[in-house]
Formats: C-alpha cells, structure tokens, sequence
C-alpha cells in the first residue's frame, strides 16, 4: 500500500471517527439532559407542593382560609365573635364553653359554629335533651357517631325520617322545595346546602320586612 492510500484511509477514518465521536457525545449529551429533568422535575414539584401547603398554612393562620368553614353556607351573617359578644363571653371562654377549637377564627359564620359544636355540648346545651344515648336514639345514629362528632358530622349522617320524621317529610320538602327523588332514607347531609341556602333567603326576607327604610324614619 502506497503511502498516499495509506493516509488517504487514515484521513477517511479519522473523519469517520470524529463523525461517531460528535453522534455519540451528542447522544450522551442528550441522555444526560434526561436524566437531569428525572432528577430536577420531583425537586420542582415537591417545591411547589411544600410552598403550596406553607401557602395555606399561612393562610389559615390569617383567618383567610378557614377549615371549619367547609361548604358550609353563611345563613344569618352573624359571626363567632358577635356570638360570644351576645352571650357575654370573652372569646376565648366562648371556644372553651362550646368545645369548640381553639384556632376557629373570630369571623367564622354562625351556621359554621354550630356544625362544629360536638355533640356532647350540643346535649348539655340544649333544654329537653337528657343524654346523648337518648339523642342517638331519636336521631337514628348508628356508633359511627360518638359524643365527641360534630353536630355537622352527625347531621350529615341523619336519615330525613329521624331528622323531621316521615309524617312531616312531605310538608318539609315542600318548605325547601326538595325534589321528588328526596325520601325518609336521604342523609341529611344530601339536602343540607339545599335547606340552608333556603334558610338565608328566609333570613334575608325577613330582616328587609323588620328594617325600616330612612324615608319613613324621616318622615315620622
């Protein structure tokens, strides 16, 4: 072999070469791009998922998001600190009275408050009701419920028959205008958003008839 095939076919192979080296470094390149995104992508998502829960955390404690809140719906307006006012307790005696949480926000609704009461208190606040086995009892509670379950929790589980009682369930649906597919077997908890929501328009209706309007004040 002449010396100038011989560096012909070295040229050759070395071009060739260069051209498998820039592939295959392109390749690598390309592989350890991957694998960085495998690694970078969980970081970033659990970094979203911890700041979104500090988020809400920080939230929470500035009573922006409140956990007792729920779906519930706001039926009069009245909040938890109006309540303690009214009764003549000081906020925090207010909580305690009522077994409810220490960190419930002053603004958490009335309708709120009551869900979140437990059981236990709602027995020994109420005039005619002698022990929660005889509530259980009229209520139909099975022993999911217990005395430390929150009158929304144990409404929620309520069948209407024990809520309102069968002889009363048609002039009840009526009231809140409940379809036909409600029976004495519905939960509570199914119409409850339904029923409240009349409630407040019931609420509002009659707060705008007891309100007198500036003009006839002005006039009289």
């Amino acid at each position: 072999m002449s010396e100038e095939l011989l560096e012909k076919d070295v040229s050759e192979i070395s071009e060739v070469t260069e051209e498998v080296t820039a592939d295959t470094v392109d390749d690598m390149s390309e592989e350890k791009k991957r694998r960085s995104l495998w690694v970078i992508v969980p970081i970033i998502v659990a970094l979203v998922v911890g700041i979104g829960t500090l988020a809400v955390m920080g939230l929470r404690a500035l009573g922006i998001i409140n956990p007792y809140e729920r779906d519930y719906i706001d039926v009069t307006g009245r909040t938890a600190a109006q309540i303690a006012k009214d009764k003549n307790y000081k906020y925090e005696k207010f909580l305690k009275e009522y077994g409810l949480p220490d960190d419930m926000p002053k603004n958490t609704s009335e309708r709120a408050v009551f869900y979140n009461i437990p059981v236990k208190k709602y027995v020994e606040k109420t005039p005619g009701i002698e022990s929660f086995e005889q509530l259980k009892e009229s209520m139909g509670w099975d022993d999911s419920i217990t005395e430390d379950t929150t009158m929304g929790d144990a409404l929620d589980a309520t069948k209407l028959s024990f809520y309102v009682g069968d002889e009363q369930l048609e002039r009840f649906k009526a009231l809140y205008e409940l379809s036909d597919e409600v029976t004495g077997d519905t939960l509570y908890g199914d119409v409850r958003n339904i029923v409240d929501a009349k409630e407040k328009e019931f609420h509002d209706a009659q707060a705008a008839q007891t309100a007198v309007p500036t003009e006839e004040v002005t006039e009289q």
